[in-house]
Parts: structure tokens; C-alpha cells; sequence
């Protein structure tokens, strides 16, 4: 069992630029257009226990997480802590019984926020990692309840399986272990998001065998209570040079309708088994850009699909684009690599200039910190 941890009201402090909460510590991020702001939010544990001691991020998986909510009025260069978004623990099939993980906000015009969220079921100390994709619909001003499960790797298995992707036998699902001598599950971080004809879409984190990572990719539908499900899974998505890395997390997906193409950028890492340390590991953002969603994503750059100028980051997504001025502005939080100070916490925003893309030979991010 986890243990409990207390979770903070808003700080009443105005962030500016920098989100380095004190009470918080803070990772992976999406992003919402929300009128004329934007909306930020992320993974959230509070840096203390309720008797005052401190937590060590690295035990941050002995304690329920929650996604944290921030807002902004300036395109982010300020940012109002806005609290709690969601908790685990609140649906009634008990789908996110042990925690809830990585996931996305799309506004629905005039009505409010279609959300999705990695679901851990309880399991048991062997097997707490039983991943599945949720999703649920939140009207404004209003925190969630309760999503419902839109793909399980458990109840869904023939259905996976037969698009074609990678599951551990039924037994095994969720191991703590990882699968086969390669990294845990992966069936998470769902992200959201229109195709180019207005389609709702939905990638996530997934994988093709025990080692070798793959984008998911499926369409959904609404129902008229704005209930989720899903239309079509597509088979899983490959990168043309996944050799170089084990883990695909957190994809975001989004159309340039000047170039009439799709931006993707994913965050990586190098882990290969649960058995290797943190020092072996190597974590790094990737983009690409594809005029199929399902097929022929390309490097950035001319030589690499590494973004630049973004070491100790993990977990980017953008907060808008301009793409009649060729920028993405974007946010990612420091890993624990950027030390004890900042890790787990947010930097000012950064911006990536598209015009790069497919013209030098990395894409670099434009960091004045």
C-alpha cells in the first residue's frame, strides 16, 4: 500500500517565469488553451510528510501523486497556482485504486475539459505498475470525479494484442520486475489532441516487444454527455531511429496547418532493464514532423531527432504555437540531474524556432536561463 501524504492548498504566490514550488515537487507537464490563457498542468507530491519530514525524490513511487493545475494569463510568463486538479482513488470500478499518472487537457468549446490520465490499478507489491489509458470530461471551474477506462491491458488484451502490440502474459502485467528483461509496462501517458480534419485523437506511450518502444495511436468519439470510447486503434506507431533509445514517454502531437504537417515531440530514455541504476540512464527529447500521423515520421534535424540545448529537462510540451512566426514556445520540468535546488520544479519558458526543422542539422531550443 501506499502511504498518505497531504497535498497543499494554492500558493498564493505569483510565479514568474520559474515554478519553483515550495511545497511541491514537480513533474512531466501538458498544456491547455483555456480562453485567451493557457493552462499547465503536471505531476504533483508533496515535498514532506505529514509529520514534517522531507521526501527524497527518488521515493516519490511509495506515494499517491495528483495533478497539479497552473494558469496563466501571459502566454506564461507568470503563472497563478490553481491546486488540486485530480487525485486517484475516486472511481468507483477502483481503475485508478493505486495512483494516476501522466495524461492531457483538451477544451471543449463552450462546454469544458475532455481529460485523460494514466489509471494504476491496487495490484499487489509485485504487480504496481497495471497501467490503463482513462479518460473523463470536466466542466469548467470543476475538478474531476471520475474518468472511465478507455483501453486495459488487462480486459482489452485480445483487442491490443491483436493491433499489434507488445503485452507481458496476463500473470505478469504490471511487474514491477519490467517484462521479459526490458523496462515496465508501458501504457500510458495519453495525450489528446485534433487531427488535421478535426478528428479527436489519442497517442500514448506503449510498446512493440519486452524492449523496443512504440507510439499507440487511436481515434475517439464523444457521446452527447461528452463520454469517451474508442473508434479505431491503429497499429503501434514506430520512430525511424528507435534503436537509440528503450522508453517513448509522454508524446504530444501537434499540426502546423501552414505546413500542413504534424510536429511530435516525445521524451526518452536509454533504460534497457529495471535492473539498471539512475547513472546509466540517459533521458533526452526528440522531434519529428510526419504529413501521416500513422507513418513516415522524420527527424527534426538533418542528422538527429535530439532537440538541443535542453539537458536536465524531461516531460516538454508546448504551451502555444505561432506558426505564422515559425515558433512553439514551450515548458518542461528539470529532472534531478539539475540538482538539488531546482529538480522537480519548472524554468521560464523557452521557445523553438521552426524554421529549423529539416534545415540544420539539430533542432535547438532557444533558452535564455
Amino acid at each position: 500500500m501506499l502511504k498518505s501524504v497531504l497535498i497543499p492548498p494554492p500558493h498564493d504566490q505569483d510565479f514568474s517565469g520559474a515554478i519553483l514550488h515550495p511545497t511541491l515537487y514537480l513533474w512531466d507537464s501538458w498544456c491547455c488553451q483555456s480562453g485567451k490563457g493557457v493552462d499547465l498542468y503536471c505531476l504533483a507530491l508533496a515535498r514532506t510528510r505529514e509529520d514534517g519530514s522531507k521526501i527524497h525524490p527518488s521515493e516519490r513511487n511509495h506515494y499517491p501523486f495528483h495533478i497539479r493545475h497552473f494558469h496563466s494569463v501571459d502566454g506564461g510568463d507568470h503563472w497563478k497556482d490553481q491546486g488540486c486538479f485530480q487525485v486517484p482513488g475516486q472511481a468507483e470500478d477502483k481503475h485508478d485504486a493505486r495512483n494516476i499518472w501522466s495524461g492531457s487537457v483538451l477544451e471543449i468549446a463552450g462546454k469544458g475539459k475532455l481529460y485523460a490520465y494514466t489509471a494504476l490499478q491496487q495490484g499487489d507489491d509485485d504487480h504496481p505498475f497495471i497501467q490503463s489509458l482513462a479518460a473523463g470530461f470536466s466542466p469548467e471551474g470543476r475538478a474531476p470525479i471520475s474518468g472511465k477506462v478507455l483501453l486495459c491491458p488487462l480486459r482489452d488484451r485480445e483487442k491490443i494484442q491483436k493491433a499489434g502490440y507488445y503485452l507481458a502474459e496476463e500473470n505478469n502485467i504490471g511487474s514491477k520486475d519490467g517484462e521479459e528483461g526490458g523496462p515496465i509496462l508501458a501504457w500510458r501517458d495519453p495525450y489528446l489532441f485534433e487531427d488535421s480534419d478535426g478528428k479527436l485523437m489519442m497517442a500514448w506511450a506503449a510498446k512493440i516487444s519486452p524492449g523496443q518502444c512504440a507510439m499507440g495511436l487511436a481515434s475517439l468519439s464523444l457521446d452527447g454527455s461528452l463520454s469517451c470510447s474508442v473508434d479505431t486503434l491503429f497499429p503501434p506507431v514506430l520512430m525511424p531511429n528507435d534503436k537509440e533509445f528503450r522508453q517513448l514517454e509522454v508524446p504530444k502531437i501537434y499540426f502546423d496547418p501552414l505546413e500542413e504537417h504534424y510536429i511530435l515531440i516525445i521524451s526518452t530514455t536509454t533504460r534497457a532493464s529495471e535492473t539498471q541504476g539512475a547513472s546509466e540512464v540517459h533521458m533526452h527529447h526528440h522531434l519529428y514532423t510526419s504529413k501521416s500521423l500513422v507513418d513516415s515520421w522524420q527527424p527534426g534535424g538533418t542528422e538527429t531527432s535530439q532537440i538541443g540545448a535542453v539537458d536536465t529537462l524531461f516531460g516538454m510540451s508546448a504551451l502555444q504555437a505561432d506558426y505564422l512566426k515559425k515558433e512553439i514556445y514551450c515548458m518542461a520540468p528539470y529532472t534531478e540531474l539539475a540538482g538539488e535546488k531546482l529538480q522537480l520544479s519548472f524554468p521560464p519558458k523557452f521557445n523553438i524556432d521552426l524554421t529549423q526543422l529539416n534545415k540544420v542539422a539539430q533542432v535547438k531550443a532557444n533558452r535564455t536561463y
